[in-house]
């Protein structure tokens, strides 16, 4: 399976993941000229940006760490980028990880809440 597909498979699962959680999708892969953000959710009065990392090794390490503080810096841009464009006021704004690894041993998910 190569990457692209790995990563679609892993947005799904996440999109899965985050209606069982009562979150309500308002965009899938938000693109701008900054750069992309997987999903962006609503919970109550929070929007939640969440990156989503697949993996099918640890050999580069686990899918969370790839969310680097560079990342951390550039999801933090589109996210007040995203809450410019459509008039968030009033909303507070959580980042959350989402790491998939799939494996021999299965599929596993965890959602970091808040994560940086």
């Amino acid at each position: 399976m190569n990457r692209q597909m790995l990563a679609r498979i892993g947005e799904k699962m996440a999109e899965k993941a985050a209606i069982e959680r009562g979150y309500q999708i308002l965009n899938r892969n938000y693109r701008c000229r900054w750069g992309e953000i997987d999903l962006v959710l609503k919970s109550n009065d929070i929007v939640i940006f969440a990156e989503v990392k697949t993996r099918s090794t640890n050999r580069f390490g686990a899918p969370h760490e790839a969310v680097t503080p560079a990342k951390q810096r550039q999801l933090q841009k589109l996210g007040r980028w995203y809450a410019s464009e459509n008039n968030l006021k009033g909303f507070n704004f959580r980042f959350d990880v989402v790491a998939i690894m799939t494996d021999d041993a299965g599929i596993s998910l965890r959602w970091y809440e808040n994560a940086f």
